[in-house]
């Protein structure tokens, strides 16, 4: 449950907050990730639709789908990048 705290801080942290409403995009993709993350837990598609979103803000995200696709326990995730 607590894993990704780390990035939970990362995103609602007040500075942070501010920051993804003035155009910068990192934070932005943090917060997507975030999301992704939590919405993956039930429902590993629609984490990975949301994962598409954020990388379409930034490629890094990218990185997050093969621990997507390893914790849904199938290649469905991967439906998401190539729609």
């Amino acid at each position: 449950r607590g894993r990704p705290l780390g990035l939970a801080v990362y995103a609602v942290t007040p500075a942070f907050v501010v920051a993804a409403t003035d155009g910068a995009n990192d934070t932005t993709a943090g917060l997507l990730i975030l999301v992704a993350l939590l919405a993956a837990v039930r429902w590993p598609v629609g984490g990975a639709v949301l994962l598409a979103v954020a990388t379409a803000f930034k490629p890094y995200a990218l990185a997050w789908l093969p621990g997507l696709v390893a914790y849904a326990g199938t290649m469905a995730p991967l439906l998401a990048f190539f729609r």
